[in-house]
């Protein structure tokens, strides 16, 4: 199994979507878990002035990341995102 890998995401919102994106944001975190992706640490989301949001939380490993990446497209979620963010690309690392 290979190390733990900590994901930082940054999304910023169209003006007026701030909400909506927040929520998305919370809800794909659970998808994650119950998929048994990412670590039990609780995640940090922080919030900016201007509705960015800052994400950060641990992959249990580069696989499970890449797991992840067919999850979250096939349950529509960057889909969602890139609705609601500014130059419709979230940025992730």
């Amino acid at each position: 199994m290979s190390e733990p890998t900590v994901a930082i995401a940054l999304y910023r919102p169209h003006p007026g979507k701030e909400d909506e994106l927040l929520e998305i944001v919370k809800d794909h975190l659970p998808t994650l878990q119950r998929e048994n992706l990412i670590k039990d640490r609780m995640p940090l989301h922080l919030q900016a002035i201007d509705g960015t949001i800052l994400e950060i939380f641990e992959w249990k490993s580069v696989a499970a990341k890449d797991e992840a990446h067919q999850i979250t497209c096939s349950h529509g979620f960057l889909g969602e995102i890139y609705d609601c963010c500014r130059n419709d690309q979230p940025f992730f690392t």
